[in-house]
């Protein structure tokens, strides 16, 4: 399969990404800044969120980065968890966030909110969110108690009874926070298939239990 490609994202010409496949996990024209940036970290489904300074760092336990420094790529994980990449339109920033249905759920969304607010200068409106590859509502089938907990917390959690659709609930959230531009790619981590009919993604619930795909984002240098 080609690139897998964000209209929103090649829409701004000072960063470059990649969505992560079952054949490259990481994106092969950025391999090369992915290994030189080495960033270290464990994702524990949890809400928070790091600044990448210089590259080559631990940043223990995380579930997404930011960044306004050039030539670093940043990058989450995942095998049926939502991947959400952002980048602003008028100034160098970059984020990734890992968000799963605990993720979801602890609003990590909304922590992205509150960093941005902290940053002078930052509008939610300038940014836009692309969520990536992710298990769809058809193939994510959870507990009545559950589903029912995201019914209460988000209301619309989705058409198909004790399924949750975690794309439209990340990309409302988005929404929700002021992040007006907001593209969801049309890719299930357990179903979408590649040209020789093989799966296209490491998906957990389908049995991948040790591998991820990498999504990736990163600024330019100028």
């Amino acid at each position: 399969m080609d690139q897998i490609k964000s209209q929103l994202l090649d829409s701004i010409d000072s960063i470059k990404y990649g969505f992560g496949t079952s054949i490259h996990p990481k994106a092969p024209h950025q391999i090369e800044s992915f290994e030189s940036s080495a960033l270290q970290w464990k994702q524990v489904h949890g809400s928070k969120l790091c600044f990448v300074e210089i590259p080559c760092q631990n940043y223990g336990e995380a579930d997404g980065f930011y960044t306004d420094k050039p030539g670093i790529c940043i990058s989450v994980k995942t095998a049926d968890c939502v991947p959400i990449l952002i980048a602003a339109k008028n100034r160098p920033f970059v984020a990734t966030i890992h968000a799963g249905w605990k993720g979801i759920y602890n609003e990590i969304i909304g922590a992205l909110s509150t960093i941005i607010q902290k940053i002078d200068g930052m509008e939610l409106d300038d940014l836009v969110a692309v969520i990536g590859p992710a298990i769809c509502e058809k193939h994510y089938q959870v507990s009545p108690e559950l589903f029912k907990s995201f019914k209460q917390r988000f209301g619309d959690v989705g058409e198909i009874a004790n399924h949750i659709d975690l794309k439209t609930i990340a990309s409302t959230q988005l929404r929700r926070i002021g992040i007006s531009k907001v593209e969801i790619l049309p890719l299930c981590t357990y179903h979408s298939l590649s040209e020789d009919n093989s799966y296209l993604f490491k998906s957990y619930r389908r049995g991948d239990r040790q591998s991820r795909q990498y999504s990736t984002i990163e600024i330019n240098h100028n």
